[in-house]
């Protein structure tokens, strides 16, 4: 079943039925976000926007409601696909797509599974007006912005805000998550 439009006493009912319940979670990887935000004690977008010291928004990969506050600005997106929000950013920052790098996905039922790259990171957003397309030169990595990782860039903002220097994701309670085996079967995390 889905989170988003749950009925409560259905679900209890169905708790109680010698059936096992799994929950769909919405969007990629969101299983591993909510445990993060467990983790981090993380609120709702509409509750930190509720806040009055917020005056913007950055987005990592994702895509946001259309309907920010008026003192909210979305100044940056940071996406490897032409989403909703690359339109109304002041700023994009490209980023690989995870088929263009290294890294772990925790699937609906709490399974940690690493993935490796299967090609090299190339022109962020298809279909750019060809008066804006970066020049044609010969070079070892395509054109089109030098996309990076979006936890590279995450990183990078918290140390320029005073936060300690990252240099793996993978720390502290994850750290045992980079030794995985892609061809595996992956590791429950709860």
């Amino acid at each position: 079943c889905g989170t988003a439009d749950g009925d409560i006493g259905t679900l209890r009912k169905s708790a109680m039925m010698p059936a096992r319940l799994v929950f769909l979670m919405d969007g990629p990887n969101a299983f591993g976000a909510a445990l993060l935000a467990r983790d981090t004690q993380s609120v709702a977008l509409s509750q930190a926007l509720s806040d009055e010291k917020v005056k913007g928004v950055i987005v990592f990969e994702s895509d946001i409601p259309t309907d920010l506050p008026p003192e909210v600005r979305l100044l940056a997106v940071a996406d490897w696909q032409a989403t909703g929000s690359v339109g109304q950013a002041e700023v994009f920052l490209p980023v690989t797509a995870h088929v263009e790098m290294d890294g772990t996905f925790i699937n609906n039922e709490g399974r940690a599974q690493r993935f490796r790259k299967v090609m090299t990171p190339g022109l962020p957003i298809k279909g750019l007006d060809p008066d804006q397309h970066p020049p044609r030169v010969h070079r070892v990595m395509p054109a089109g912005g030098e996309p990076r990782p979006s936890w590279r860039i995450i990183a990078e903002l918290i140390e320029r805000l005073g936060g300690g220097k990252i240099s793996e994701p993978l720390t502290g309670r994850w750290e045992t998550l980079r030794s995985l085996d892609p061809e595996g079967e992956g590791v429950r995390v709860t």
